[in-house]
């Protein structure tokens, strides 16, 4: 087991929910490759992010948790969220992550490096 820590800023400004994938390939997708969610961070309408549903590893975990003070709300771009989860599965994984509001998601946004456990 090792905990993994995945950091990315927030470039949407009316965003309310991020998913988080990860997969063992650079494209990994929500669809197709394989991807698995990791956690979908969600904003409580106002003022706190939270872990919606936590990790999914080969031990069925859910102990994902947010790091840090996450300051500002949707609206707010250049946050930085810190998620922080225990991977159970030995492997190189790529993640990547969704914003999503009321119209739809976004693009994912990979990972460039892969991450081993």
């Amino acid at each position: 087991m090792a905990t993994v820590q995945i950091t990315f800023t927030d470039a949407s400004d009316n965003e309310d929910e991020f998913i988080v994938y990860r997969g063992a390939s650079t494209g990994a997708q929500p669809s197709g490759d394989a991807a698995e969610e990791v956690a979908t961070i969600t904003w409580d309408g106002t003022s706190t992010w939270t872990v919606a549903s936590g990790a999914i590893d080969t031990a069925g975990s859910a102990d994902a948790a947010l790091f840090g003070t996450i300051p500002g709300d949707p609206s707010t771009t250049g946050q930085e969220f810190i998620l922080r989860y225990t991977e159970d599965t030995t492997g190189s994984w790529y993640y990547g992550v969704i914003a999503k509001n009321s119209i739809g998601p976004s693009a994912i946004t990979p990972s460039g490096t892969a991450i081993t456990v």
